[in-house]
């Protein structure tokens, strides 16, 4: 009986190895994928920018050379491409990644301008976007540009997305004394929240995340198009500082205020529809409202 013991605990004994063995195989292939993975992509970007890195080089400083860019101006985040690379105008917080805010931003007396940093001629700009399956296809060496949008086509300028916060209650046990935090944060915030849920001598402590959602938009008129630019919410103080009378909530107050031409008004949301800012329901709609219909 002893002997028929000892041959089941060792039976049990090398059953548990193995189930160690394996679940550290499996852990060692999935890590040899991944950083085969990596491997591929960092030899795919190599050899893309070995060919590509010169000649987007010498567009961008060729252009660059004719352009003044103000050494203190700040640098935001914009929806666009650059060198055939999608960018996006990123939001502050509650992300995965990092604002890379590689877009110059400033303005003269008369026009508003964007104009790409050296950050879209490093490996890590093009990294921090999702890699494209064949990325040496994928890059156009001229594609950058400077924008610039005269200011008295600007029509308005506005913030587009949410901020909030989110608290967490957390315990180092299962001893939580909800309503005490409850209480607590509501007399004093996250301190309060922490203090008055102990339980016995264990407290229970809360934790604060921000998300900002929020960016930047920027409408205005190209010729006989509306077009609508997306910046990261880092834009706005300076847009607001720069052009007060353009912030989305003066220009609808002033235009509250004035006498209504109604034959005006229609001919602006018709270019509103035809541009896709607005839906023909829409549209109609307020045709009916303007002419009392």
């Amino acid at each position: 009986m002893a002997i028929l013991s000892i041959l089941f605990g060792l039976g049990l004994l090398c059953l548990c190895c193995y189930g160690i063995y394996a679940n550290i195989s499996v852990k060692k292939e999935a890590e040899q994928k991944y950083e085969a993975q990596v491997q591929k992509a960092e030899n795919q970007i190599f050899s893309a920018l070995e060919y590509h890195l010169p000649k987007m080089k010498s567009h961008y400083y060729e252009l660059k050379s004719t352009v003044k860019i103000p050494y203190d101006c700040p640098l935001v985040d914009m929806t666009t491409t650059v060198f055939g690379l999608p960018c996006e105008a990123q939001a502050t917080g509650g992300k995965l990644f990092n604002l890379l805010n590689d877009f110059y931003m400033w303005k003269d007396e008369n026009n508003l301008y964007l104009f790409p940093s050296e950050k879209h001629l490093e490996k890590e700009h093009i990294t921090y976007r999702t890699l494209p399956k064949d990325l040496s296809a994928k890059l156009v060496d001229s594609d950058i540009s400077l924008i610039k949008i005269p200011i008295n086509n600007i029509e308005y300028y506005k913030i587009q997305g949410d901020e909030r916060r989110e608290t967490k209650i957390l315990s180092a046990n299962n001893g939580i004394n909800v309503k005490g935090a409850v209480v607590g944060g509501l007399l004093a915030g996250d301190a309060g929240a922490a203090i008055g849920s102990q339980y016995g001598k264990n407290i229970i402590t809360s934790n604060t995340h921000h998300f900002d959602e929020r960016i930047c938009e920027v409408l205005y008129k190209d010729k006989n198009e509306v077009k609508k630019i997306k910046l990261s919410i880092t834009a706005y103080e300076h847009l607001e500082k720069w052009f007060p009378n353009k912030e989305f909530s003066y220009v609808t107050a002033q235009v509250q205020n004035k006498p209504i031409d109604s034959f005006e008004e229609i001919k602006k949301y018709k270019e509103l529809l035809d541009s896709g800012i607005i839906s023909a329901e829409e549209f109609e709609q307020k045709k009916k409202e303007l002419l009392n219909l």
